[in-house]
C-alpha cells in the first residue's frame, strides 16, 4: 500500500514537467498545430488571443506578466504593448539591414537566465513577438526551464498582412504591411520606453 501511494505521489509531482513534453518530435510546449513554410511551429495548443491576454493582464492579478521577446530595436522602433517587458529571444533575423542599429544577439540560455532574474516559475507569463513564431520557441525554452503557466499570444504584435490573408509572416516577409489581427491593430501600444520594462544586456 505504501509503495502504491509513493508511486502516485511521484507521478503527480512530476506531471507539470511531463505536461510540456509531447511525442513524435512535436514542440515541448503544447502540441504544434500549425507550422510555417520553413517548418517551425507558429501555433500551439497554448495559444491565446491578444484581446484575452490584455483582459487578463489588466485584471489586477499581480502574478501575470507580458514578455515581448523581439529585439530591442523592434521593441523601440515598431512599438510595444504598454505593460510588456522586453527580454529578447534569439532570432534568425539578426543583422536585418532594415533595423536602425546593430542588434545585440542573445542565446536561448541567456534568455532563460534573464527571465529568471525577474519572474518566478509559477508566475503566469504571456509571450509575444512579431508574428507568434519566436514566442513559441521562447515558450519551449521556459517550459524546459521549469516555468508552468505560459501562453503564446496569437498573431504577435504586428499581425498579418491583408495582402496575403491567411498566411503567416514567413511568407509576407518582415517589411510587408501588417494590418490585420495582432496586438497593435486592436489594443493599446506605445513607443515610450519605461526603464523598468526595457531590456538591459
Amino acid at each position: 500500500m505504501l509503495y502504491i501511494f509513493t508511486v502516485i505521489i511521484s507521478i503527480l509531482s512530476f506531471s507539470p514537467v511531463l505536461a510540456h513534453h509531447t511525442k513524435n518530435g512535436e514542440h515541448l510546449y503544447g502540441k504544434c498545430v500549425e507550422k510555417s513554410v520553413k517548418g517551425g511551429c507558429i501555433r500551439t495548443d497554448h495559444d491565446i488571443a491578444p484581446e484575452e491576454a490584455y483582459k487578463m493582464l489588466t485584471s489586477g492579478n499581480k502574478k501575470m506578466f507580458l514578455i515581448d521577446v523581439r529585439t530591442a530595436d523592434e521593441y523601440i522602433l515598431v512599438g510595444h504593448p504598454e505593460m510588456a517587458y522586453n527580454i529578447p529571444f534569439p532570432t534568425l533575423d539578426f543583422g536585418n539591414p532594415s533595423l536602425a542599429r546593430k542588434e545585440v544577439q542573445v542565446t536561448e540560455g541567456q534568455f532563460v537566465k534573464n527571465v529568471k532574474k525577474r519572474f518566478k516559475e509559477d508566475d503566469t507569463i504571456f509571450l509575444i513577438c512579431r508574428s507568434a513564431f519566436r514566442s513559441v520557441g521562447a515558450a519551449n525554452a521556459l517550459a524546459k526551464a521549469g516555468f508552468k503557466n505560459i501562453y503564446n499570444v496569437v498573431d504577435g504584435f504586428e499581425g498579418k498582412s491583408s495582402l496575403v490573408e491567411g498566411h503567416d509572416n514567413m511568407i509576407t516577409g518582415p517589411t510587408g504591411p501588417k494590418n490585420i489581427n495582432g496586438w497593435k491593430n486592436k489594443l493599446p501600444y506605445t513607443y515610450h520606453i519605461h526603464d523598468n520594462l526595457s531590456y538591459k544586456p
